[in-house]
């Protein structure tokens, strides 16, 4: 097991445990396939499923796996019109699971989401029955308060640059989307 492999298992243990306190189900997993394989269990044969275009989702292969399985999927890219799309978007509300990412999930379990058309947040906040959070390890900061105040991005453009720069950073304020029953998958 390299550093990485080491350091995120124990940072990932700290945020399922942070999760579970703020009454999400939570799991750590050391790859994509071991993610998707997680949701796969929690998600019964012949669910009703949506999602929120999240990339994490469909780079992790969950998409694909739920195409090819038996599950119905409300899938708003396979629309035709603007109209089908919007109706496709409020179909998603009454689905089993609705599959969505984050945009940074602080080690003490707060969830941050900033979205264009809100349909992302309105789903984790109130919705379909299950939220199912496919959420890379990149995602994890220390506090709430670095991501909102750009302290977070400016230490990684940083890291990356090698000497800091001065550029105005975007602050926006977090949606705080916890639910009782939310399912969370954290992966490496």
């Amino acid at each position: 097991m390299d550093v990485r492999s080491m350091r995120n298992a124990v940072l990932g243990a700290r945020v399922v445990n942070a999760l579970k306190s703020r009454n999400m189900d939570a799991y750590y997993v050391e790859t994509k396939e071991e993610a998707v394989a997680k949701a796969l269990e929690l998600m019964p044969k012949g669910s009703t499923i949506s999602w929120g275009g999240t990339m994490s989702v469909a780079e992790a292969g969950l998409m694909d796996a739920i195409r090819n399985g038996d599950y119905m999927l409300y899938d708003r890219d396979q629309t035709e019109t603007a109209k089908e799309r919007e109706e496709m978007m409020h179909q998603a509300f009454f689905a089993d699971f609705f599959l969505g990412s984050t945009n940074a999930v602080s080690e003490d379990g707060v969830l941050v989401n900033i979205d264009g058309v809100a349909n992302r947040v309105a789903a984790y906040a109130y919705g379909p029955k299950n939220v199912l959070l496919i959420v890379g390890m990149n995602k994890v900061v220390k506090t709430q308060r670095m991501l909102c105040t750009g302290q977070e991005m400016r230490r990684r453009r940083s890291m990356r640059s090698g000497f800091r720069k001065r550029r105005r950073v975007f602050r926006a304020e977090p949606v705080l989307t916890v639910r009782n029953r939310d399912v969370s998958v954290l992966r490496s």
